[in-house]
């Protein structure tokens, strides 16, 4: 269990987002603010950001922006990922995150093995956090509750 910045971590994981999709920085955009730490495991929440970040760049239109913003709620973090892919069916806002599940090509992009998403919510959920979807007017919103870091800054 360490302190973690969301912010710097972000900044690595689309670096490298970037460079390995030809997505131009512009598109990753985030608004959390520096003073957001969280308590956790820094390889582990890496993995879920980035599986989430990968997710949402595969289903967002040439020219969509995906972004990170969040807000303290006590003790906790509020982070969401939203990108611009359409969303989901209602009824398959749970069913994406259980292994190999795929949809039907209801939002554009295609690949993978439908096994990022149930990764990252078992990542979020090792640390005490929750990971959940939800539809926008633009497309998915995937929400973190992550434990904020008590040390202060």
């Amino acid at each position: 269990d360490e302190a973690i910045q969301i912010q710097a971590l972000w900044e690595m994981l689309a670096e490298n987002a970037c460079y390995e999709s030809g997505w131009p920085e512009a598109q990753l955009q985030c608004s959390v603010d520096e003073s957001c730490w969280v308590r956790g495991h820094l390889n582990t929440l890496a993995q879920a950001l980035e599986n989430m970040l990968r997710n949402a760049i595969r289903h967002s239109p040439a020219g969509g922006v995906v972004h990170l913003g969040g807000r303290r709620d006590g003790n906790y973090w509020h982070l969401w990922l939203e990108d611009q892919g359409g969303g989901v069916a209602q009824e398959d806002l749970e069913r994406i995150f259980l292994p190999f599940t795929r949809l039907d090509g209801s939002r554009p992009g295609n690949g993978g093995f439908g096994l990022g998403l149930s990764i990252a919510r078992n990542a979020v959920q090792r640390q005490g956090g929750k990971l959940w979807a939800q539809n926008t007017k633009h497309g998915l919103r995937i929400n973190m509750r992550l434990l904020a870091d008590k040390t202060p800054v």
